[in-house]
């Protein structure tokens, strides 16, 4: 949880809607709530989490609302996965960097 109740529980949605003001008032660039989702999701593929367990932290209604809106990452993930996978075999761009 990134913004809390004093008390410690979840914020009503519509106080999420103020966080460009209190960005304004702070003087630093605006955040918007989707904002925070990407920059939680983006880390988790990175990481290699599955997309599933992605949908379930960021409770899409269905993986392909997960895996449409991430695609780029995920595919940029893949494509990382592959070219260390060459370095396995002295090819593509990791096994150069090694050498």
């Amino acid at each position: 949880m990134v913004f809390a109740t004093a008390q410690g529980g979840f914020i009503e949605p519509r106080i999420a809607n103020r966080i460009p003001d209190v960005c304004t008032k702070a003087d630093v660039p605006e955040l918007r709530v989707h904002d925070l989702r990407h920059s939680c999701a983006t880390p988790l593929f990175t990481m290699g989490v599955q997309p599933a367990t992605v949908q379930r932290i960021l409770r899409h209604s269905s993986i392909t609302v997960t895996t449409g809106t991430y695609v780029e990452v995920i595919e940029a993930v893949q494509r990382d996965a592959l070219d260390s996978m060459g370095s396995l075999f002295g090819v593509g761009p990791s096994a150069n960097a090694s050498h």
